[in-house]
């Protein structure tokens, strides 16, 4: 009987034993769930911000369709035809010429149709205060860069020194000088002082 209560006591502590050993295991696995199930929260986070940025960030080029890198000056007008940036209200600031011009380049690129955005700089002739202005550019097959006011889709006319206003729109009461400009499809021209940069 001795020898069966020993066997119990030993049975009994090492089922302790045993159990004690099962509980903190199992304790230890359940930290590391937790830990597994705040990384894969960190991981799915990780995961929706970038499919966020690059849904925010990329264009979305029409399936099966390729980038038409220098359309026809038709492809570009039947685009310009087609979209609609050009009616959208001018706000200063919040929907200026710069979201016009990014929004018209997005939608071309949508539909297959490289553009770029451009921008110009003016310089008061009287103050030398220098501002800026928005349009965009197609580098087409059949008449090379040509340079487009997303607000109206008409043809713009860019010469360094003279008034924008003037020779696009006939508003020749500003004194606005082009001293120039930048495209992605280069031809880009800045005047520095009385120098001239291509």
């Amino acid at each position: 009987m001795k020898l069966f209560v020993i066997m119990m006591i030993m049975t009994l502590g090492f089922g302790l034993s045993f159990m004690s050993l099962i509980s903190s295991e199992l304790v230890e696995n359940n930290r590391n769930i937790d830990k597994l199930t705040v990384n894969q929260k960190a991981l799915n986070d990780t995961v929706t911000d970038l499919n966020y940025e690059i849904a925010y960030r990329s264009v979305i080029f029409k399936e099966s369709d390729r980038l038409l890198m220098s359309p026809t000056i038709n492809h570009v007008e039947a685009f310009l035809k087609k979209d609609k940036t050009n009616r959208n209200n001018y706000t200063a600031v919040e929907y200026d010429c710069t979201q016009f011009s990014m929004d018209t380049v997005r939608n071309a690129m949508k539909q297959g149709i490289y553009a770029c955005v451009v921008s110009i700089t003016y310089e008061n002739n009287e103050t030398k205060d220098r501002t800026g202005h928005s349009i965009i550019s197609f580098n087409t097959s059949d008449f090379g860069v040509i340079y487009f006011e997303p607000q109206t889709d008409g043809i713009v006319n860019l010469k360094l020194g003279e008034n924008f206003r003037c020779i696009n729109y006939n508003e020749c009461d500003s004194n606005k000088t082009i001293i120039g400009w930048y495209s992605c499809f280069g031809g880009d021209v800045i005047k520095i002082e009385d120098d001239v940069v291509e």
